[in-house]
């Protein structure tokens, strides 16, 4: 689901031996009117060197101080919000108030991070594939209609799907040589990042020297912070 942020700045001008200005501004969500809190603000110049970075407050707020004049580029970035690149700021040219504001549309999602180990070794397995089944928003769930994203897990285990909508999902995970597994549904968030406790894969039967995998999907318990996730239960 997109949602809309109505991002602004004001320029204020203090005339010294030389000209500095603060860039004030507060970042809010449109659809809630809520400020977005802990975005990270960087202030770069035309040679893309840092000159300051700063922090949005409780209520979507900050304020870099003392900027000189020159063309600068602003970019933000908080976990799970997808922030686009904002267009050269030219403090060069101001209006006569000194005032200047922008707006733009980003997406707040949210994120699934978790890590695959072998149940006997506690071993982290690679190359498991990793499927994360969108199951809708609604009371109906229609496997036809569901849309899959794909990983393979990295040579530590770890596994993650970044920018997921907010919706019902579950996740099916097989390698080969272990049993396939499958976690209960479960809900992902507006703008929350889930970390599954880490998931354990038992190895398949083996008849003359082969894995055997029965194919089939095996329920497993998924935890966060030790507690199971329940059948269509709503992490908050």
């Amino acid at each position: 689901m997109k949602k809309r942020i109505l991002f602004g700045i004001a320029c204020c001008i203090w005339l010294s031996g030389c000209v500095t200005m603060d860039m004030a501004g507060r970042i809010i969500d449109i659809d809630t009117k809520e400020g977005l809190s802990d975005v990270a603000i960087t202030l770069k110049d035309n040679t893309d060197r840092e000159i300051n970075s700063v922090t949005t407050d409780d209520k979507g707020g900050f304020i870099i101080h003392k900027v000189k004049k020159g063309v600068y580029q602003l970019t933000y970035k908080k976990d799970s919000v997808i922030m686009p690149e904002t267009k050269p700021i030219d403090l060069n040219i101001l209006s006569k108030n000194g005032a200047r504001s922008l707006s733009y549309e980003v997406m707040v999602e949210s994120a699934v991070h978790g890590k695959i180990i072998d149940k006997e070794t506690n071993e982290p397995v690679e190359q498991a594939g990793v499927k994360l089944i969108n199951l809708g928003t609604g009371d109906d769930i229609s496997v036809d209609s569901r849309d899959i994203n794909a990983v393979s897990s990295q040579e530590d285990g770890q596994y993650g799907f970044e920018y997921i909508q907010p919706a019902k999902y579950k996740i099916q995970i097989e390698r080969f040589d272990y049993l396939w597994i499958e976690t209960p549904v479960f809900v992902a968030v507006k703008g929350k990042t889930l970390f599954f406790d880490d998931i354990k894969l038992e190895k398949c039967p083996i008849e003359e020297g082969i894995p055997i995998s029965s194919g089939e999907y095996q329920i497993y318990s998924v935890t966060i912070d030790g507690e199971p996730i329940i059948d269509n239960s709503v992490i908050r």
